[in-house]
């Protein structure tokens, strides 16, 4: 295997390891820090660089896609979910269908990620405030 073949596997798994960590990593107490800090990466990368190179920009699909270029693939979705899509189903969703889906699911991920951080601090400092601690109830979550 080239080292071209093998970034190209490294993509293919940090990019959906990435995705996954963004789109459902704001559901768990333990992973919500990294979701947060992962969705703050992915806004720098779709509003920041996205400034001067389209919105929507994500430097980790033009690296992968500077890497599958350079195998002699030249057919590239302008997304990486339509990739995926493309390459796990064999179908070809248009852009129109997919940027819906994928802007709502990124909203949905920082609304539920700065939503339940919040409620977590809130619940924090009545813990030790001492006004309502659920174990102490015997409650759980």
């Amino acid at each position: 295997m080239s080292f071209l073949q093998l970034l190209d596997v490294f993509f293919l798994l940090f990019h959906s390891l990435w995705i996954l960590l963004v789109v459902l990593g704001w559901i768990w107490s333990r992973t919500r820090q990294y979701s947060l800090a992962a969705l703050g990466l992915t806004a720098i990368s779709w509003f920041g660089f996205g400034y001067w190179r389209g919105w929507g920009y994500c430097i980790c699909t033009d690296w992968h896609w500077q890497v599958r270029r350079s195998l002699g693939e030249l057919n590239l979705p302008p997304n990486y979910i339509g990739f995926l899509i493309r390459e796990g189903t064999g179908l070809e969703l248009p852009d129109p269908v997919l940027e819906p889906v994928i802007v709502g699911a990124f909203l949905t991920s920082v609304a539920g990620g700065v939503g339940l951080s919040l409620r977590d601090r809130s619940r924090a400092s009545a813990t030790e405030a001492g006004a309502f601690n659920p174990e102490r109830e015997g409650l759980r979550e």
